[in-house]
């Protein structure tokens, strides 16, 4: 309830101290009062669906289902910010309210009832009633978890420990994915192994699938404000197709998660092992990281923009995909360098090195440039795809010397 309230606080402080202004005095308490019921409704019915999945499932299955969650909140979070304000130009505002019995089901109407009672002096019977169910349901809620709390309790040892039996998942594609890009045995070892950490780990996951969702979303949103102001002819029939680039954007950051993990202090593994070659680690780590992160997000992408911009853009596609690699090297470089892969913790995730994601960031930005223009000569786009092919295999080799031994950890 503490986290909660000071949650709540940071966010709707400055909307309290403004709604004085301009609502009133008494919009401010009802507002206030209203923040102290919904912190509490929203405090319980969480603990209410806790102990609901704990009753029937595992305490590991709760961690996965809060982890989801997490993830899709985040997402429907920022895509909110962009629909949300314009959302005002696609619905007339103008609107009158009519009573339906389902209404009752919805909480935010419940506590929008009071205002229209208090305020504007509406005492119809579903407004009354609307308005009891806004202040009984959070007191009732309360008093059925503390009538609970023996049995939750009791459940919640169920998150310090996992009885259950998982399944062991086959790793055919993992196996296949290591022979076709790494050359050694040791590197595919290696490969198979941060595949495994990157799929398993919830840290990793809640920190990274955000980002995914991010690098999905936003060349469409940037492709919806095109529309909104030309016709679709003209979208599609001009390079619109380099928001596609957008999804570079998550690169750095997810680079730089690489070397975070919740179970770093096993790190040691990395000089128990018999490594002959350290920059086998480090190369077999990148290449699961763009194969499991950037991959299937590009090529879900490249299928959406093929079909909307015709097969024409598959030589800027490809394109696209070489500037990836490019700056997933460049970000590895500049962000991780030789630190073990999964050996730090996530405490220290917000460091110095967010001002190098920022950098890596406006880098992306100057290959759009540069695609734009070599797009605009004779031939010029080819040349540029040469150009970077060449400068992957060099920068490859430059990042991960092959004579690079092992060594202590950082």
């Amino acid at each position: 309830m503490i986290y909660i309230f000071l949650l709540t606080g940071s966010f709707v402080g400055i909307p309290l101290i403004i709604s004085i202004f301009t609502g009133g005095i008494g919009f401010f308490f009802i507002f206030l009062i209203e923040i102290v019921l919904t912190s509490c409704l929203a405090v319980v019915l969480t603990a209410f669906v806790y102990l609901f999945i704990l009753r029937f499932f595992s305490g590991e299955k709760l961690k996965d289902i809060i982890n989801y969650v997490q993830i899709l909140l985040t997402i429907g979070i920022m895509v909110s910010y962009q629909l949300v304000a314009r959302s005002f130009e696609i619905f007339n505002l103008k609107i009158s309210y009519t009573f339906e019995w389902w209404h009752l089901l919805l909480p935010p109407i419940w506590y929008g009832a009071p205002f229209e009672l208090f305020l504007n002096k509406d005492y119809s019977a579903h407004i009354i009633f609307l308005s009891i169910l806004a202040f009984l349901a959070p007191i009732i809620a309360i008093l059925l978890y503390i009538r609970l709390m023996p049995s939750f309790e009791r459940n919640l040892a169920k998150l310090l420990s996992d009885s259950t039996t998982r399944k062991k998942k086959s790793r055919k594609i993992d196996k296949l994915w290591a022979k076709i890009l790494c050359r050694t045995v040791e590197e595919q070892n290696f490969y198979r192994f941060s595949s495994l950490m990157m799929k398993q780990e919830r840290e990793i996951i809640l920190k990274i699938y955000p980002q995914l969702g991010f690098a999905f979303i936003f060349p469409f949103i940037f492709l919806f404000n095109e529309v909104r102001f030309r016709s679709f002819d003209e979208v599609v029939n001009g390079n619109i197709y380099m928001v596609i680039y957008f999804s570079l954007i998550m690169i750095p950051t997810v680079v730089h998660m690489l070397q975070f993990s919740g179970t770093y202090k096993g790190h040691w593994i990395f000089l128990a092992a018999p490594v002959q070659n350290k920059a086998s680690i480090y190369r077999a780590t990148l290449k699961a990281c763009m194969v499991n992160f950037f991959l299937p997000i590009f090529v879900l992408l490249s299928i959406l923009f093929v079909w909307l911009f015709s097969i024409r853009i598959l030589p800027d596609l490809f394109v696209v995909l070489l500037v990836a690699i490019v700056i997933s090297l460049i970000s590895y470089k500049m962000l991780n360098g030789e630190v073990y892969p999964f050996s730090n913790s996530h405490d220290h995730t917000q460091d110095a090195s967010t001002f190098k994601v920022l950098a890596s960031m406006v880098v992306i930005g100057m290959f759009v440039l540069v695609h734009i223009i070599a797009s605009k000569i004779p031939y010029g786009l080819y040349g540029y795809m040469t150009i970077l092919l060449i400068g992957i295999i060099v920068g490859w080799k430059a990042v991960f010397p092959t004579q690079l031994k092992k060594g202590g950890i950082r």
